[in-house]
């Protein structure tokens, strides 16, 4: 189970939002992706999509795929989340791709099912986005997230979180 980073990929755009030709969006994944890593648009993982700007990048949602990011990335319903962001915040859509690595031999792994890896992944990066924005767009599996309360740690309520909290968050970090 190995994962590794690839991006942030500069999505295109019309206007201000993201371009939904597929000629621009076939320029994306060959001159942007591919010219970057060979088999990287049909290898399976997570990705992020995040708003970039001058003070940094925001995650706005976290997905995974099993059938490749040039298959998953772009469906219409990412297009409405990612728009959506877009519209609520000036900046450059960008994408990270985290494709899921073969242990053979060290090459993208490709469409399969029952990768528990993966599905872990993205509750993962879901998780430690909602630290970094909690409008985040994902609704699925982050209602726990979203609504768990661990003192000094996740949803915290204002004020001093304890000496206990504050050692524990150390002796972890």
């Amino acid at each position: 189970m190995h994962f590794v980073t690839y991006g942030p990929f500069e999505l295109p755009r019309w206007n201000t939002l993201i371009d939904d030709d597929s000629e621009a969006r076939d320029f994306f994944w060959s001159q942007s992706v591919e010219a970057t890593a060979p088999g990287l648009a049909d290898a399976i993982g997570c990705y992020v999509f995040s708003i970039r700007t001058g003070g940094g990048s925001l995650p706005w949602y976290v997905g995974k795929t099993e059938i490749g990011f040039r298959n998953e990335c772009f469906q219409a319903h990412k297009l409405k989340y990612y728009n959506k962001a877009l519209a609520a915040r000036v900046g450059s859509p960008v994408l990270f791709l985290i494709p899921k690595i073969t242990p053979a031999n060290h090459r993208f792994a490709h469409r399969s099912t029952g990768n528990s890896d993966i599905e872990f992944l993205e509750n993962y990066l879901i998780g430690r986005a909602l630290v970094r924005n909690d409008g985040l767009m994902n609704k699925q599996n982050t209602r726990l997230l979203r609504e768990i309360k661990f003192q000094g740690f996740m949803n915290s309520d204002p004020g001093h979180p304890g000496s206990a909290a504050i050692e524990l968050r150390e002796i972890l970090d």
